[in-house]
């Protein structure tokens, strides 16, 4: 899977979307997808990457996502 690189555009209870830099849809995010120690949470304005996947009920997701620049506070 390519990596992408998108910004998260918003984040509540565990869930939210992510605008990718590529222009494509936004992409659904779960927390489980979320590479990270302890609780897992994004931030809106955090700029992360992230593969294509699908969830359970075949609905094109991201997965494997991980900040790698937090959004400014």
């Amino acid at each position: 899977m390519e990596n992408k690189k998108g910004t998260v555009k918003w984040f509540n209870k565990g869930v939210g979307f992510i605008e990718s830099h590529d222009g494509s849809s936004d992409i659904f995010v779960h927390q489980t997808a979320i590479l990270m120690e302890g609780f897992r949470k994004l931030n809106t304005g955090d700029v992360v990457t992230y593969a294509e996947g699908v969830d359970h009920i075949d609905r094109r997701c991201a997965v494997d996502v991980f900040v790698i620049e937090p959004a400014r506070v």
